[in-house]
């Protein structure tokens, strides 16, 4: 009866209450989990009668799981996020370049800033997603240059492989020399380590395969340290550095920046030290977390699930004004705290700061505020102002631990970058006619805005 009035079905389960899981980010559900369950919602409907066409969407990355799902009785795949990450993703399957799709991570940085609504849509995949009306193009279809030019590039991290991509995809002859046996950066050796995040190698890997079928003009050097001798006796037109950014080892935070007295302690160790160095972590971790990035709270989790007791301080805001913030427009929060819970991570008292790290644990110091509204204002005041402290009921509290881990800020690796500045400056390299910065290295970010030093390095690449 409904086939009269009714011209197409776009099936979705839930409700806005529910959209974490009708939207859900690769930390919730793997790829294709909605679409999954949509399709026995249509199977139902399609046994009761119904013949109009069915269609549906639900992060649908992999051309088989298309194919798979289309065979199951749904009449329409529908791409969103997917054709946000790679815009040709239909068109490059119908050609039979599939290894050549750019997959979806399942970030929800797209949905994030959907839902801000005063921002342009952003994608850590493409970069350039909503700039192509400036001439910007995702798969780098650029006029190739006139002149090649000869360029090392100084790391092979996210934004350096960018660069490189897009550089390469105009002619030029790019180097690419990274101190680590596999490109990727901090994406690689750190981030996709975690199990929540283990969808973002697709961002190095993508590139990565790209560059090595496409552009032969791209070489690439692994276990390859650069220094300023090695550079400056390199015999290259112009050095660009994409030596991005580490977690700083002081604990110094974005707020005040100011160091964590005792953090030159050999157990406090921050997420290069984990997973790079493996370092090892005890059994009573305190986890202290106030970039912005929400790292911390995911490597909470995964040493929770090992066994180990972990106490989580995001400081200064609580975990649940995150909600306002990235991991609530990320679709995050939900899934993060039910999973803290669940493994049994204890949260430290909000609106507090580690005022010390001892030989035995982690002093704190909070205090009560009045509300949420001036939270900034109030935290840096706090600082400077002995009697607004005691007006604020301050009040400390000591937690032995025997791990500290240190997510609070990230610092630019940018020592090679200016020594080799100055010596060009100078006229002691020969030849050299340009040194760029460029990715992370220039402008540190959360890991969620890695949209914009992507875009930067794309940038320098289109017009290098």
């Amino acid at each position: 009866m409904v086939d009269r009035y009714i011209d197409f079905w776009d099936v979705d389960i839930g409700v806005y209450e529910t959209v974490d899981e009708m939207i859900a980010p690769s930390s919730r559900h793997p790829d294709g989990w909605q679409v999954l369950k949509n399709v026995e919602w249509i199977k139902k409907c399609k046994e009761a009668g119904i013949k109009t066409p069915f269609g549906t969407c639900g992060r649908i990355t992999s051309p088989d799981l298309a194919v798979k799902v289309r065979k199951e009785g749904l009449d329409m795949v529908g791409l969103v996020r997917p054709s946000i990450s790679d815009p040709h993703w239909a068109r490059k399957v119908r050609e039979g370049r599939i290894d050549e799709i750019r997959e979806c991570i399942g970030c929800n940085t797209c949905v994030s800033y959907l839902f801000k609504k005063h921002s342009q849509m952003l994608c850590i995949q493409n970069p350039v997603v909503g700039l192509e009306y400036l001439g910007y193009s995702p798969e780098a279809e650029y006029p190739k240059v006139k002149e090649p030019k000869r360029i090392l590039l100084v790391g092979g991290g996210p934004c350096g492989l960018e660069f490189a991509r897009v550089a390469g995809a105009r002619g030029h002859e790019v180097h690419i020399h990274d101190k680590m046996p596999e490109l990727g950066g901090n994406i690689r050796y750190v981030v996709s380590k975690i199990t929540a995040r283990r969808n973002w190698i697709r961002i190095v890997e993508w590139r990565e395969r790209i560059i090595r079928k496409k552009y032969p003009n791209v070489k690439i050097y692994t276990n390859s340290k650069m220094d300023a001798k090695k550079i400056a006796e390199y015999g290259a037109d112009v050095v660009v550095f994409a030596t991005g950014a580490v977690w700083d080892k002081k604990g110094r935070n974005p707020i005040t920046k100011r160091p964590i007295p005792g953090h030159e302690k050999p157990w406090v160790l921050t997420p290069e030290d984990i997973y790079i160095h493996k370092k090892k972590v005890g059994n009573r971790v305190f986890v202290i977390e106030s970039c912005g990035s929400w790292l911390g709270p995911w490597i909470a989790v995964d040493l929770a699930f090992e066994g180990k007791e972990v106490y989580l301080q995001t400081f200064p805001f609580p975990l649940e004004s995150a909600a306002s913030n990235e991991l609530g427009s990320r679709l995050e929060l939900g899934t993060l705290d039910a999973l803290c819970k669940s493994a049994g991570v204890q949260y430290v008292e909000p609106f507090t700061y580690p005022e010390e790290i001892t030989d035995e644990g982690v002093k704190i110091r909070g205090f009560f505020l009045d509300g949420w509204a001036a939270t900034v204002a109030t935290y840096t005041k706090w600082f400077a102002d002995p009697i607004y402290r005691i007006k604020k009921k301050e009040w400390t509290q000591f937690i032995k631990c025997d791990t500290v881990i240190l997510t609070t800020m990230r610092v630019p690796q940018i020592e090679l970058y200016e020594q080799v500045k100055g010596m060009w400056k100078r006229g002691e390299i020969k030849g050299l006619k340009g040194v760029y910065l460029t990715g992370e290295a220039l402008t540190p970010r959360t890991y969620y805005e890695l949209p914009y030093p992507m875009f930067w390095s794309h940038k320098l690449g289109k017009e290098i």
